[in-house]
């Protein structure tokens, strides 16, 4: 049964305020999950949800069952609306742990997205989306990147994000990693996305291991990452497009024909 909360300074309504930060979230290692189709996706994915916040415990039917160890907590509304993300809140909010992957993907997934500098929280979820879709085995977060458990991303992903290996990593670490992929996937093969490139990304080759890198699609990567796909034995490859009328696409768009295309060479 749902234990009743209606003090606005009760210790656990401080802490889920507190973790609508984003920093507060990576350091408890949690994200928050708001309603119920989320919420029954990360139960669904076995993630532990740590806490259950609702306004109704009807709400309780719309979900898988709960383990027993979940803490819930029933609360007024409009104590829970200070907490949600969501304009017209459906009255569910949970804390979830994230789920730990490890770093040996880096050197045993077959196929890897490399997003790199990706801002925008739904741009990231869409590549997730596409990439569980694709049959990608791993993105790798490389840089200034968006939380992969930003709402919007995890919204956009459909959660896909609770399924699908997400790293991140410094752009050092990723120029580190692209250095030593030679010898460590001597077999693989690596794309890097560039609007100057002389190659039509349609005539690369897509045989796994390979890893796919996309760029901010304000700046595209820079000469730096570049220079390190380069040392690679890496290919930079173009999108054939109208570049009179845009000059580049949407990350999420240009990640989603790279991922089509290497699906396409294997289905």
């Amino acid at each position: 049964m749902p234990r009743p909360i209606t003090s606005p300074t009760n210790p656990l309504l401080k802490r889920t305020a507190l973790l609508r930060k984003p920093a507060r979230q990576r350091k408890e290692n949690v994200f928050l999950a708001e309603g119920a189709r989320e919420i029954a996706r990360a139960l669904d994915a076995h993630l532990t949800v740590e806490t259950l916040l609702i306004s109704d415990e009807s709400l309780l039917q719309q979900l898988p069952s709960l383990h027993p160890d979940t803490d819930c907590a029933i609360l007024p509304d409009n104590l829970l609306k200070k907490l949600t993300y969501h304009d017209e809140p459906e009255g569910l909010l949970a804390i979830v742990k994230r789920p730990a992957w490890p770093d040996s993907l880096l050197d045993t997934a077959p196929r890897i997205l490399v997003a790199v500098g990706t801002a925008k929280p739904g741009n990231l979820g869409a590549m997730a989306r596409t990439a569980a879709a694709f049959n990608f085995d791993l993105i790798l977060a490389a840089g200034d990147t968006v939380d992969p458990f930003n709402p919007n991303a995890i919204r956009t992903s459909t959660g896909a994000v609770f399924t699908l290996p997400i790293l991140s990593r410094s752009l050092d670490d990723l120029h580190t990693w692209l250095r030593a992929l030679p010898q460590r996937r001597p077999s693989g093969r690596v794309l890097a996305a560039e609007v100057m490139a002389s190659t039509d990304y349609r005539k690369a080759t897509y045989t796994s291991p390979i890893a796919i890198l996309i760029g901010p699609e304000d700046t595209g990567l820079t000469p730096e990452t570049l220079a390190a796909v380069d040392n690679a034995r890496g290919k930079r490859v173009r999108i054939p497009m109208n570049y009179a009328t845009v000059d580049s696409l949407n990350a999420s768009t240009a990640a989603a024909l790279f991922m089509a295309e290497a699906a396409r060479r294997t289905l």
